[in-house]
């Protein structure tokens, strides 16, 4: 026993049991803060490591990895794109199924002949395509004609059409979700339209002429042609130039209107709800404080219903 207390004088504080329970029972608060101090940050540096490790696999997964990439693309919002996960406005049921979609994780008819589990990959709707996530919830013809894109699509209109609604002062219901958009609204303010047909002065192609949203603040003289899309997160880019390409011909049409200025602002959220850097630009120019997180709730939500309507949501291990 006398050789073992020799031996733990010898030590130095930090590796001596007994010289560390002098510190603790003679309550020398300094060394027990120090060593609070080092525990706190090997654990911060071992959860860096561990999450560092983990990035690593997904961007390197064939599976999962091109939503990875797609994330470090530098037009994407990475933080934006996951503040409903952060906010917690999902149930974990809802988590756990967008991000097994972002990861290629569903037992899609794709994934199942990938896995030699059967040698039809076609979808089990539309019988044409390959069966994999993005074609579900954006691609597929079927579940188009059921109305499952469109209801998804008119709920998000239906938020930023409610708080216009609010802004302006007209009358409308205290929560988006009992708002029940109308074609036509006007007073000394604003005139507010909502999928009808603009007339124009010369030719425009007919899809051209019925944005979701067309705004005329009377106050600024100013007029926002406001149109939303849910694409696959793969996408978004290319829809939002679609979008703005589209309605170039009606905005040039109504300077006719007298207008100060006109501006196309497309509303572009990925089916997963995925957004660019420049979204919060688009939404920024609709008055009424229209938030980006409520945006994406809409979307996730209908995402969600399809993607249980078509699979059952059987998660890969």
């Amino acid at each position: 026993m006398s050789f073992i207390l020799k031996h733990q004088e010898q030590r130095p504080a930090s590796l001596s049991i007994l010289k560390q329970a002098d510190i603790f029972l003679n309550g020398e608060e300094e060394g027990v803060e120090e060593a609070t101090k080092r525990a706190k940050k090997r654990r911060k540096k071992y959860i860096n490591q561990q999450q560092h490790e983990g990035a690593e696999r997904w961007l390197k997964s064939r599976r999962a990895g091109p939503f990875a990439e797609l994330m470090k693309n530098e037009n994407i919002d990475e933080k934006a794109s996951f503040e409903w996960l952060r906010r917690g406005i999902l149930q974990y049921d809802g988590e756990r199924i967008i991000l097994a979609a972002q990861d290629q994780g569903l037992y899609t008819n794709a994934f199942k002949k990938v896995m030699g589990l059967t040698q039809n990959d076609k979808c089990r709707f539309c019988k044409e395509m390959t069966e994999s996530v993005s074609h579900m919830l954006s691609g597929c013809k079927i579940l188009l004609s059921e109305g499952r894109y469109t209801t998804r699509h008119n709920n998000v209109c239906r938020v930023i059409h409610w708080r216009l609604c609010r802004y302006y002062g007209f009358d409308t219901s205290d929560v988006a979700w009992k708002h029940v958009p109308q074609g036509h609204l006007e007073n000394s303010k604003a005139k507010l339209t909502y999928d009808v047909t603009i007339p124009a002065g010369r030719h425009v192609t007919n899809a051209a002429l019925v944005p979701d949203i067309v705004l005329i603040d009377k106050r600024t003289n100013k007029a926002l042609i406001i149109d939303v899309s849910v694409p696959n997160d793969f996408g978004i880019s290319r829809q939002e130039r679609e979008k703005i390409i589209k309605y170039q011909n009606l905005k040039n049409d109504m300077d006719t209107f007298e207008l100060q200025e006109v501006e196309v602002v497309p509303v572009i959220i990925g089916s997963t709800a995925v957004i660019k850097n420049n979204f919060h630009k688009y939404t920024a120019m609709i008055p009424g404080n229209v938030n980006a997180l409520e945006l994406q709730r809409e979307v996730l939500r209908e995402s969600i219903a399809i993607l249980k309507r078509a699979l059952g949501c059987k998660l890969v291990a």
